[in-house]
């Protein structure tokens, strides 16, 4: 479950279905956040007669975990951005714990991060632009 608050127009989250019915999960990008679903559209591109656009309750989408494919698809080489060298993340200091750190000039300045919907978040508190993924 993702709170509806953590989310901005743009993020890439994860959605089950909202019908009670056993489906696929899905990768989603946020298009409107309102005060009780968000406005989600899906991803990969659907027959033309699909509806691509649905909302989804909080307790039906879901973060998507940081992994090096994301990372590499989000702009990230070896955990180092390539549109600011500055930014960078450590990995998880073990493997018990999956989240990361943002470092900033060799200082960290976040921990705990783990979904592709809060790095999307931080980097654009940071660097004032969005951070897309290249799905």
């Amino acid at each position: 479950m993702i709170k509806l608050n953590e989310l901005r127009i743009g993020n890439w989250v994860g959605a089950r279905p909202s019908n009670g019915k056993n489906g696929n999960e899905s990768l989603h990008e946020v298009v409107a956040v309102g005060q009780t679903v968000a406005k989600l559209y899906l991803y990969p591109p659907m027959p033309a007669d699909y509806n691509r656009s649905s909302d989804a309750e909080p307790e039906n989408l879901y973060g998507i975990p940081l992994t090096n494919t994301i990372l590499a698809s989000c702009g990230f080489e070896n955990l180092i951005c390539r549109q600011n060298p500055n930014l960078e993340l450590k990995p998880p200091a073990n493997e018990k714990t999956d989240s990361y750190s943002v470092v900033i000039g060799g200082m960290c300045i976040i921990t705990h991060l783990k979904y592709v919907h809060q790095l999307q978040n931080i980097y654009f508190a940071i660097m004032d632009e969005e951070l897309h993924v290249n799905v």
